[in-house]
C-alpha cells in the first residue's frame, strides 16, 4: 500500500524547441506548480493551456522537442506525462502549431 504521506508537490518546467542539425531553437518555457489530489487519488489533473513561443523556422529533417524536469520532488512519478494514459483519464500530451 502506498504512504500517502510521502506523495508531495512538484514544479514542473516545460520547454518547446525545434531540432535541426542537433542544434535546438528554444520557442517557449514556463513552470508550473501542481499539488497532490486529496486522499489516494490518482486520476490524472487535467492541464491546457495557450503558451506564446517564438516562431519556429522549419527545415527538413527539423524535430519538435517537448522536455519536461520536475523540481522541488524526490519521487521519479511525480509528474506523469500522460497520467497513465485512459485509466487514469489521462491523454497524451498534444501541441498546436500555427502554420
Amino acid at each position: 500500500m502506498l504512504d500517502c504521506a510521502v506523495i508531495k508537490s512538484v514544479d514542473m518546467t516545460f520547454e518547446l524547441a525545434v531540432r535541426t542539425a542537433g542544434v535546438d531553437a528554444p520557442l517557449a518555457q514556463w513552470t508550473t506548480h501542481f499539488d497532490p489530489k486529496p486522499g489516494v487519488d490518482f486520476s490524472a489533473t487535467a492541464y491546457e493551456l495557450d503558451q506564446p513561443a517564438s516562431e519556429a523556422v522549419y527545415a527538413p529533417g527539423a524535430q519538435l522537442i517537448f522536455r519536461y524536469t520536475a523540481a522541488n520532488t524526490t519521487s521519479a512519478t511525480a509528474w506523469v506525462p500522460n497520467g497513465d494514459g485512459a485509466t487514469n483519464d489521462g491523454r497524451i500530451p498534444s501541441f498546436t502549431l500555427p502554420r
